[in-house]
């Protein structure tokens, strides 16, 4: 009998979720319930709510994908990668970034920060509504930024990394 290829994924985007596969399938679980039809389409059930998108944009490990009319940005990764790459940017992060999160779920309404635009202490990088209210979310301190990670009009999680700050 021939070797079974297992596998164990991690997905990153706004949250972390974990599936393994062997033989390049992945493995069923009680918890979601994963289809594609013949249009490309994805029917999905994860603990007993239902979903439907498509893949809008595929390259290498990083992929977009529209699900309910929302887009999300994933990256899959294998789980030593994953691994690795969580304690190069723990380094990393610690000493030379500064990550700005999002401190609730809601919507980017206005966004007044770019690439590699020089930033002091208190300016408004963009404004997040939430519950019909508009919020500032403010440069921590002085720095440069190294990117923009949302869009406006783009539905947000709480901690979801809105723009990545050089210090």
């Amino acid at each position: 009998m021939g070797k079974r290829n297992k596998q164990r994924y991690i997905v990153s985007g706004a949250n972390e979720y974990s599936f393994s596969t062997s033989n390049y399938k992945i493995n069923r679980n009680r918890r979601h319930k994963l289809s594609q039809d013949k249009n490309g389409v994805y029917r999905m059930s994860v603990l007993g709510k239902d979903f439907q998108g498509t893949v809008i944009h595929k390259k290498q490990n990083m992929i977009s994908v529209e699900v309910n009319g929302n887009q999300y940005d994933f990256l899959i990764d294998t789980e030593h990668s994953y691994q690795r790459r969580k304690q190069h940017r723990n380094n990393n992060i610690q000493e030379d970034f500064i990550l700005i999160k999002s401190p609730m779920p809601g919507k980017i309404v206005g966004l007044f920060a770019e690439k590699n635009a020089v930033v002091k202490k208190g300016d408004t990088l963009l404004i997040l509504e939430a519950m019909k209210m508009q919020n500032q979310v403010l440069a921590p301190q002085d720095g440069t930024v190294v990117s923009v990670n949302v869009k406006e009009n783009e539905t947000v999680f709480v901690d979801q990394v809105l723009i990545d700050l050089k210090k």
